[in-house]
């Protein structure tokens, strides 16, 4: 967590906050998509994550998923963005209550090899979009976006 929510959640507590993030679609040669099983809530969802006070969401999104999956995206664009009330607030198991304002970028181009972090992510596999584990809904959603830009290339908002 930042050290800015941090702060902040030091002085607010579990009250909700507005968080600026980032999501990021890592596709396969065989046009699976990359999931994590998330540790906070044992449920499969993309690499994310917010915002740091001293970087852009396209930094945040090449830091996220570097140290959620090991991969390092050559390429990241960005593809929409999410604030919807229906599936961007979000109560953690901690009780910590977000509004998340999310960029959604697709890594077209990645190196590295899998390999979770075992903090955030408890364990990486690719799956195929007609064939997803049950996920976050605020996720499910970003892969319908994705779906409907690909099939577009209009920048998608949700």
């Amino acid at each position: 967590m930042d050290r800015y929510i941090r702060k902040l959640r030091t002085k607010i507590g579990n009250d909700e906050i507005k968080v600026p993030g980032c999501r990021i679609i890592v596709t396969n040669q065989g046009d699976e998509v990359l999931l994590q099983l998330r540790s906070d809530y044992r449920l499969w969802g993309l690499p994310a994550g917010s915002v740091e006070s001293d970087e852009t969401a396209l930094q945040a999104a090449a830091r996220e998923l570097k140290e959620e999956t090991n991969l390092e995206a050559t390429s990241l664009i960005p593809i929409g963005y999410s604030s919807a009330s229906k599936y961007e607030h979000i109560t953690y198991p901690n009780g910590h209550k977000i509004h998340c304002h999310t960029m959604v970028f697709f890594a077209q181009d990645w190196n590295g090899s899998l390999r979770p972090d075992f903090d955030e992510s408890l364990e990486l596999s690719f799956f195929s979009l007609n064939y997803l584990p049950q996920m976050l809904p605020n996720m499910a959603a970003t892969l319908k976006m994705f779906q409907n830009w690909r099939e577009t290339g209009i920048f998608q908002f949700a």
